[in-house]
């Protein structure tokens, strides 16, 4: 449930951004493609090395870090000027590869062997749903706020929602994940980060999870 509603607020953001920038800033259908491959490429091209990262490195920091930029890139395309947009959809995308990447180690790990297939279709189907419901969210906003006297504060608050919604439903998934490694090697649960610390310096083996945690690694299924 928690991946569905992190993509939902995500995707209701991207969806409404082509309708704002033609509208707010006169951006054409080209400038606005542009704009787009800015955010894409860097979520492509990035997946790989940022999943290698997530193997070296603490996966708690690399996608708290990874989280909060999505989160402000994301509600900054409300205030950014023309010239700026840019910048927002660079450090968006390279967010979200840190993010999705992450999210593959840690279901990579989470269960045994025989339960990996499984873990990546939850993983992938929560993407999928909640980018369906994204746009859909995103447009009942806008036709909402579209009332007002100031027509496009509905697209900017979308903007807002998203950030913020993604931002802070991140925050609650990465908790989740960490405090279940501990439980799984059998540390106390205010040992916040410290799994992830071992895991980065030894490479240890993070050990099985079956049933509920399939369903939690799957709540870190990304934005995108």
């Amino acid at each position: 449930m928690a991946s569905v509603v992190s993509t939902i607020c995500s995707r209701s953001g991207v969806s409404a951004f082509a309708l704002f920038a033609t509208k707010t800033h006169g951006l054409s259908d080209r400038s606005v493609g542009l704009l787009y491959s800015m955010l894409m490429l860097p979520f492509a091209l990035l997946m790989y090395p940022a999943s290698r990262m997530g193997d070296r490195f603490p996966r708690g920091g690399l996608l708290g870090v990874a989280t909060l930029l999505y989160g402000v890139s994301i509600s900054s395309l409300a205030i950014a000027p023309k010239d700026l947009l840019s910048v927002s959809m660079i450090v968006a995308g390279v967010a979200s590869s840190f993010m999705y990447g992450t999210v593959l180690c840690y279901a990579a790990t989470l269960v045994p062997a025989e339960s990996r297939g499984r873990m990546m279709a939850l993983v992938n189907t929560a993407g999928a749903l909640g980018m369906l419901l994204g746009p859909m969210c995103g447009g009942i906003m806008v036709a909402i706020g579209r009332g007002g006297p100031d027509p496009l504060s509905a697209y900017r608050n979308v903007f807002l929602f998203a950030g913020l919604g993604a931002t802070g439903n991140g925050g609650v998934i990465r908790e989740q994940l960490q405090r279940q490694h501990m439980q799984d090697r059998g540390q106390p649960a205010g040992v916040v980060g410290e799994l992830d610390d071992m895991h980065a310096i030894g490479g240890l083996d993070l050990g099985v999870a079956v049933g509920e945690d399939v369903e939690l690694a799957a709540a870190g299924a990304h934005f995108l």
